[in-house]
């Protein structure tokens, strides 16, 4: 499968070290990261988040593939199609013009555009993107570069949303809609964060075959689901789930 890596999670190392180089807090890259992508950088097959730009496709290509197909014609709105629609139009786009597509789609936890690859450090989108299918760190260094591209630290300091959304997206007519997502995952965050440990053993299981809900570090009722299916493996087949039983002691810690 294409642009299919190892999916791993992010790290203390990797959010901390982002968290410097924008000198802002943990519920403020929280807000960013669950706002843009839902708050996990990969699906659960291991490719990286996307959500494919069908009128920028069509912008970069002189519209030469419209008629080829509905989903890469301008004004399509594919971002409403999730993950797997946005992969089926992007896949239809990537067999068109390969440059193209992949400078057409927003990548990872931060939704960072191919098209800014070059501005923030990046010798083509290619190589940005074969960056971040390994790792949500290599995912949150882009995203870092991008903030601090854009001049939108500031805003994100001052919890000004809209300012933020305004300059960090600037191509996204919906910057109000935006600007209410951060808002609100930041007020979720200032009272809970998710727990880094929790968070790399739901991904474990999402890759597994479970279903622990949303990858977002705090153990729910799908979580606790997932884990139920997961302790009804066979004890010599759990090798194969690594990271379940890390969260398995963890739940355990939690509620006592």
């Amino acid at each position: 499968m294409r642009f299919q890596g190892s999916g791993r999670p992010l790290t203390r190392d990797g959010f901390y070290t982002a968290l410097g180089s924008l000198r802002i807090g943990p519920a403020e890259l929280w807000a960013v990261l669950t706002a843009e992508s839902g708050g996990f950088g990969f699906t659960a097959d291991r490719r990286p988040q996307l959500h494919f730009d069908a009128t920028l496709f069509h912008t970069l290509t002189d519209g030469q593939w419209s008629a080829s197909s509905h989903d890469l014609c301008e004004g399509t709105d594919v971002t409403n199609h999730g993950s797997a629609g946005d992969y089926r139009a992007f896949d239809a786009a990537l067999d068109l013009d390969e440059e193209a597509a992949i400078a057409s789609a927003s990548w990872g936890i931060g939704g960072i555009a191919g098209f800014h690859a070059t501005s923030i450090g990046f010798k083509s989108p290619f190589t940005m993107v074969a960056e971040m299918i390994s790792a949500e760190d290599a995912q949150v260094r882009a995203l870092t570069r991008r903030i601090a591209v854009a001049c939108a630290d500031d805003f994100l300091r001052d919890h000004d949303w809209t300012a933020f959304a305004r300059r960090f997206k600037r191509r996204a007519a919906r910057h109000d809609e935006f600007a209410d997502r951060l808002e609100s995952a930041y007020r979720r965050a200032t009272r809970v964060l998710p727990d880094l440990t929790i968070r790399a053993a739901q991904a474990a299981l999402l890759y597994a075959g479970f279903d622990p809900g949303p990858i977002d570090g705090i153990i729910g009722p799908r979580t606790l689901t997932a884990l139920s299916e997961y302790s009804r493996v066979p004890r010599p087949l759990r090798g194969l789930f690594v990271g379940a039983g890390t969260l398995l002691r963890q739940t355990a810690v939690t509620k006592s």
